[in-house]
């Protein structure tokens, strides 16, 4: 039997259902990690087996980061990050959100440390794929990260 592929870093799905958000609960309160995967084989079950963007129910955000990097601005590694967004249409972002995780578990970033995940936000009318960083200042490793995103849209802190 061949020997699974092994990732650099563990990754987590993380997944925040629209149906659990009420207006007075906490932001995040409803957010779970799904799973940690450590292989490309992992990684394959578990992406054949969900729901890309296309059909994730409206309200939805589902994140892919680092192992014990939570997705929420309060984590001390995203603390002081910023994010590069893209905008699609509703339904037509899930190649880009393919080929964002496949950069992500890939380490297909010069400086890939600097890259705390990615999340796809589904909404009404559109959907945005955000890659989030560390280092909001680190105006070299956000340059790479634009690059590599191919994002046009504003960088947010």
């Amino acid at each position: 039997m061949e020997q699974p592929h092994q990732l650099e870093h563990l990754w987590t799905f993380w997944f925040d259902n629209p149906s659990a958000k009420s207006k007075h609960a906490t932001w995040g309160s409803s957010m779970r990690a799904i799973y940690t995967f450590s292989t490309v084989e992992q990684f394959w079950s578990l992406y054949n087996n969900v729901h890309h963007p296309s059909k994730l129910a409206v309200g939805a955000d589902f994140h892919c980061f680092k192992y014990k990097i939570e997705p929420k601005w309060e984590d001390p590694v995203c603390a002081n990050g910023g994010k590069w967004s893209v905008t699609f249409h509703r339904g037509k972002s899930d190649r880009c959100w393919l080929y964002t995780l496949l950069a992500l578990i890939g380490e297909q970033f010069q400086y890939g440390d600097e890259i705390c995940g990615a999340v796809v936000n589904v909404r009404g009318r559109q959907e945005k794929i955000a890659l989030w960083t560390k280092n909001a200042t680190n105006e070299t490793a956000q340059e790479d990260a634009k690059r590599e995103r191919g994002a046009k849209n504003r960088y947010t802190v």
